[in-house]
This record gives structure tokens, C-alpha cells and sequence, in this order.
């Protein structure tokens, strides 16, 4: 069954973003991810690789939503070590890559000029 398909017969929203999580490092190689959910000016953590959100560990997934959220006010793809020049911040992503290693990257999720997560 493709991603897309998986995504779509999921019963819920939280279920759903578990199945992109899953996907994303089983089938694409990725070591962790995590999916936000961004309302009214607060994020929170719908789904993540290697933690339970109901019961996250609450330095790493308060690392990972920081992440989302330096990422979401900027409105920018952001990631660590740095892909490019740019005054851009990256202090939550700095912070994260030292708990997980490797690289770490952040993709703001919107529609129409609406950030609704990361």
C-alpha cells in the first residue's frame, strides 16, 4: 500500500501522522520524524518517531517542537549544520542536532499563507 494510501485510511488525525512518521524513516531512510500540528499560535507534537507523544520525553520533544516553532515564525525550511549562507535563527535546531546527531531539518506545512504545522 503507497504512503498516500496508508495516510488516507488512517482513522485519525494522530494515527495519520504516525503512519508519515513511520513512512518517512522506514521508507525513506530517515533515522527520526516527527509531525506538529500548529493552532492558534501554539504547537504541538501529533506524532514522532522513536517517542511516544502521549508520553514524549519531554527534553527531546520539546527540542522538536521548538524546532517546528523556529521554523514555523520564520517561515522558512530550516536545518542544521547549515545548507546555505543566511542571518536566519537556528538555535532550537542547533539544540536538537546535539540530543539526535546528524542533520536536522524543518519543513513549515501550509496552505494558502496558513501555517497549520510542521
Amino acid at each position: 500500500m503507497s504512503l498516500y494510501a496508508r495516510v488516507l485510511a488512517a482513522a485519525s488525525l494522530p494515527a495519520a501522522a504516525h503512519q508519515l512518521v513511520a513512512s518517512l524513516t522506514t521508507e525513506f531512510g530517515y533515522s527520526h520524524a516527527a509531525i506538529g500540528l500548529h493552532e492558534n499560535g501554539r504547537t504541538r507534537l501529533l506524532a514522532s518517531s522513536h517517542l511516544d507523544a502521549q508520553h514524549a520525553q519531554a527534553e527531546l520533544a520539546q527540542l522538536r517542537v521548538g524546532a517546528m516553532d523556529e521554523a514555523i515564525d520564520q517561515g522558512l525550511v530550516l536545518c542544521w549544520p547549515p545548507a546555505g549562507a543566511g542571518d536566519w535563527i537556528r538555535v532550537e535546531h542547533q539544540a536538537l542536532q546535539r540530543q539526535v546527531g546528524g542533520s536536522v531539518a524543518t519543513l513549515p506545512l501550509g496552505l494558502d499563507g496558513e501555517v497549520f504545522g510542521a
